[in-house]
């Protein structure tokens, strides 16, 4: 391995210039007290800005993603396999609904589909 240089006979850097480079002893050295503090504050604050936002969904400030097509059928489809063993007149009525759900979340999927030409992609 000496032969092809990748095993070297001696260390060119010592184990304690490998563990503590130069460079990370600068940036500790401009790092404050009050720089680390400041940022734990801001962090609590996003933190708790978001669990209000969270709480209070109702809120202009937050934004409120809306699931896509895909994730609306994938949790309608585990409905369904939950409630598929149970034998009750409301399960059937929830496996109508989830059955009329994934029909009417297809349908407006493929509506909502614009036609194209193939030109358009060359």
């Amino acid at each position: 391995l000496q032969d092809t240089g990748a095993l070297q006979t001696a260390n060119r850097m010592s184990i304690e210039s490998l563990l503590n480079p130069e460079a990370d002893h600068d940036d500790m050295e401009e790092v404050t007290d009050k720089d680390i503090f400041d940022a734990v504050m801001t962090a609590w604050k996003e933190e708790e800005a978001e669990e209000v936002c969270n709480a209070d969904a109702s809120s202009d400030g937050c934004i409120i993603l809306i699931p896509s097509h895909k994730e609306a059928l994938k949790a309608a489809s585990t409905l369904q396999q939950y409630v598929g063993s149970m034998d009750d007149p409301f399960v059937h009525q929830l496996e109508g609904l989830l059955v009329s759900f994934g029909q009417k979340t297809h349908l407006e999927e493929t509506c909502s589909l614009k036609d194209t030409e193939i030109t358009m992609y060359f």
